[in-house]
């Protein structure tokens, strides 16, 4: 049986140490520690890829909600400025997304007027998840794509009513 002196002090040990991780994560969140990422920063690429038609792509090995506030906003900006209905977003590296930066970017989507959108390679698993995502969100039209210019083709091309 340990003794009760060996207990006390095993309780505030942890205690001790669960109490230095939570003041270390708010200092390092305080002073740095939170990645700040800016609208014009290069891992985004976000542009016009046809008339009517927004490309996004980002290159980061985890997306986060840093990321993907400016993301979207940039995304949100061009299709706004430039009237664009359509979106090819390539899933590279969105695979590995936080669930905040996953709600966030999806909330932003569906405040744009998208009549496509064209989602470029990513895995099989992540087209499924995909697939369900925007079934469920009642996102319209979507289809997977291997290369970019078919994708930005099929995005871009009007419907013949």
């Amino acid at each position: 049986m340990p003794r009760p002196h060996r207990i006390r002090l095993v309780a505030t040990l942890l205690l001790g140490g669960a109490m230095a991780s939570v003041a270390g994560g708010a200092l390092a969140r305080r002073f740095g520690g939170s990645e700040f990422v800016d609208r014009d920063d290069p891992r985004l690429d976000v542009r016009l890829a046809a008339p009517g038609v927004v490309r996004g792509s980002v290159s980061v090995g985890l997306m986060r909600y840093p990321i993907a506030k400016p993301f979207c906003e940039n995304i949100e900006e061009i299709a706004l400025r430039d009237g664009a209905d359509a979106l090819v977003m390539d899933m590279s590296s969105l695979s590995k997304a936080t669930p905040k930066a996953g709600m966030y970017a999806m909330k932003r989507l569906r405040v744009l007027p998208l009549r496509r959108i064209a989602l470029l390679r990513g895995s099989r698993f992540m087209r499924a998840f995909a697939a369900a995502v925007l079934t469920l969100g009642r996102f319209p039209e979507f289809r997977f794509f291997d290369s970019e210019d078919t994708a930005v083709q099929w995005a871009g091309a009007r419907r013949s009513s």
